[in-house]
């Protein structure tokens, strides 16, 4: 039987339960940037991911809205060119 390394040694020095609650608070559905600790490396490129994923998802949702804004835009001249062609050519399809 192979002998296993004691993991409590490990354990310690991560920081398991800190690192699960940086983990947990920054997945919450309120959107909260978790504030880490003073000197936990780990916990601070957690928060500045977190900053950078929520600042991703603003420039998102303001593209989302320029997009459909386009698309509104696309559709109404699309409509106003079937309609001029219909006066030019009234035997024109489409």
């Amino acid at each position: 039987m192979v002998k296993r390394p004691d993991m409590s040694e490990i354990t310690k020095k991560l920081n398991l339960p800190g690192l699960m609650k940086s983990v947990r608070s920054m997945i919450n559905p309120e959107g909260r940037t978790p504030k880490p600790e003073a000197g936990d490396a780990w916990g601070e490129k957690f928060e500045r991911l977190s900053i950078i994923l929520q600042q991703m998802m603003h420039v998102h949702e303001e593209q989302a809205k320029e997009l459909e804004e386009a698309n509104q835009l696309l559709n109404e001249i699309f409509v106003s060119v079937n309609a001029a062609k219909k006066e030019i050519s009234p035997d024109t399809k489409g």
